[in-house]
């Protein structure tokens, strides 16, 4: 592989991970406010991506211009949903227009209806009270236990 090659592939997934910004700013904001519990978990995902908070207003200030990029990975499309699920779930409020939104990336991802329909009704009747998040976490990784739930 040539350093053009390299170089290639590395813009390649940097513009993977600012469109995943993009996304999680979108879901987050959807009420028209970023909370406190949604800004630490959105600083979380872009320091686990290597985006800097300079590249998060850079990305606020292009948010129009930064277009939907379809991960080639599998796994990679998973760990982009589960994100948007936990910037769900997050600020213990799950809003209708929220599930819209995470139905529409899920769609846009290649995740089979069946699936996003599934893991839908289980957000929409999540206990915040008796279920923890990482008990979902297991439920939401065996739907993706068998890599026939994506479209391509």
């Amino acid at each position: 592989m040539g350093i053009f090659d390299f170089l290639n592939k590395e813009s390649k997934q940097k513009a993977n991970n600012f469109n995943h910004i993009k996304n999680l700013l979108t879901i987050a904001m959807s009420d028209w406010s970023l909370d406190e519990k949604e800004t630490q978990a959105l600083n979380w995902v872009s320091s686990r991506l290597w985006i800097t908070n300079e590249e998060i207003g850079e990305i606020i200030k292009n948010f129009n211009n930064i277009k939907f990029v379809l991960p080639t990975n599998k796994k990679d499309r998973i760990n982009q949903f589960w994100d948007l699920i936990l910037i769900v779930l997050v600020d213990w409020k799950i809003e209708k227009w929220e599930l819209n939104k995470l139905r529409t990336f899920a769609e846009n991802l290649n995740i089979r209806s069946g699936v996003i329909t599934a893991i839908i009704r289980n957000l929409e009747t999540f206990d915040f009270v008796n279920t923890s998040l990482s008990s979902f976490r297991i439920s939401f990784v065996d739907y993706f236990s068998d890599w026939n739930w994506f479209t391509d």
